[in-house]
């Protein structure tokens, strides 16, 4: 078995790695590609149209595959291409080979080889959760102790929480508490943490509203959050923000809520800090 490599940070191709090339290059048949969807992303219909109207073989370049222990080849970049050249017709592609990866290491190498390319908040979640981040495994623990799933990890579920850049911010900014006691909140107030209920500018919010008040009541901002309702919180919300529902303007319109019939002294006021700018996910 060929000794597994750990690609250096940050992302670059196969030819960049300056060392003895672990890997073998060979024609490999299309029906023979599999594809691990633990970690890989959905194919784009509109990208591999694109690929398969003009496919040329040598033009397409090297994917990367892993031939597993089972004998199975698997797909760890280029599975747009695979299913581009499919679409075109053809029957074999070019592919560097590594020999017997374990499949948090494909996962590893997927996440590098595709640093730069665009994806969505679920696909990096998706690719790292395969790969053994263990901040992504926190977050998912914790999602999961609150009865919820998450996006693309879990499948696509309407119950499923699609907010996975708020949800890392959240537990970029306040840790296992803090993520922790605002999805606890969400569940107080509806019974439930899913899609529907963490929308991601409210979830923020309710972390925003936590952690800038140190003497609000849990248990009272669940319940005004639940007898406002969430639909009614972002039309005040936009309203707030004059534009659309941000953080910013749920943040507001919860204080608003959360204030309502209180006396003078227990009101809460706004606080407004500066909040680091999440990732581009």
């Amino acid at each position: 078995m060929t000794p597994q490599t750990t690609l250096p940070d940050p992302a670059m191709t196969l030819d960049d790695l300056d060392f003895d090339r672990p890997w073998s290059e060979e024609v490999l048949p299309l029906s023979a590609l599999r594809i691990d969807r633990k970690y890989q992303r959905d194919t784009k219909t509109t990208l591999v149209n694109t690929i398969g109207a003009a496919f040329d073989i040598a033009l397409a370049g090297f994917i990367v595959v892993n031939r597993r222990n089972s004998g199975h080849y698997y797909i760890i970049d280029g599975q747009q291409r695979v299913a581009g050249a499919r679409k075109a017709g053809e029957e074999e592609i070019l592919a560097r080979v590594f020999q017997g990866l374990d499949t948090k290491t494909e996962a590893q190498y997927y996440d590098k080889l595709n640093d730069t390319q665009p994806q969505l908040p679920h696909e990096r979640f998706k690719a790292a959760f395969a790969a053994g981040d263990p901040l992504a495994h926190h977050i998912y623990e914790i999602v999961h102790s609150f009865g919820a799933s998450v996006y693309g990890v879990d499948g696509k579920g309407d119950d499923a929480i699609t907010a996975i850049a708020a949800l890392r911010w959240v537990f970029n900014q306040g840790g296992d508490v803090g993520l922790s006691r605002t999805l606890a909140i969400i569940r107080r107030a509806f019974d439930e943490v899913s899609r529907s209920t963490t929308p991601a500018a409210f979830l923020k919010s309710v972390y925003y509203a936590v952690d800038r008040h140190e003497e609000i009541d849990d248990g009272r901002l669940a319940r005004r959050i639940q007898e406002t309702g969430l639909l009614v919180l972002k039309q005040r919300a936009m309203a707030f923000a004059a534009r659309s529902a941000d953080a910013t303007g749920f943040y507001l319109a919860l204080l608003d809520s959360y204030n309502h019939r209180l006396s003078e002294p227990k009101r809460l006021n706004p606080v407004f800090r500066r909040v680091m700018r999440e990732e581009a996910e």
